[in-house]
């Protein structure tokens, strides 16, 4: 709390005490639903002419799902293209056995 929030309070009394506090709520407020837009919009990109009707609140809840299913997209991506890359640097490899995937009970050493 700075100098001036205990001048006010200490002139104000008690209702100028809650007023700023009240007022540093509603900003903290303010700034977290900014936040949580932001990363919403991230996520979701907002789609021209279209208007949700979701809350932010039931918005933010699908943020997890969202990121997890994009990480999902890009790693298998990613792991696409480095089998190509090993393919055709290495051609005389067997990579059959990594056709079948890896077994989901699988830990590593």
């Amino acid at each position: 709390m700075c100098c001036h929030s205990i001048t006010k309070i200490t002139r104000n009394g008690i209702n100028g005490a809650m007023f700023v506090t009240k007022e540093r709520k509603d900003k903290e407020l303010e700034d977290l639903e900014g936040a949580a837009r932001n990363l919403i919009d991230m996520v979701d990109p907002p789609q021209p002419d279209v208007i949700n009707t979701e809350s932010l609140v039931e918005r933010m809840r699908k943020v997890p799902i969202q990121m997890a299913g994009r990480e999902m997209g890009t790693s298998k991506y990613v792991a696409r293209r480095m089998l190509g890359l090993a393919r055709s640097w290495y051609p005389q490899l067997d990579f059959s056995p990594l056709e079948h995937g890896v077994p989901s009970d699988y830990t590593l050493p």
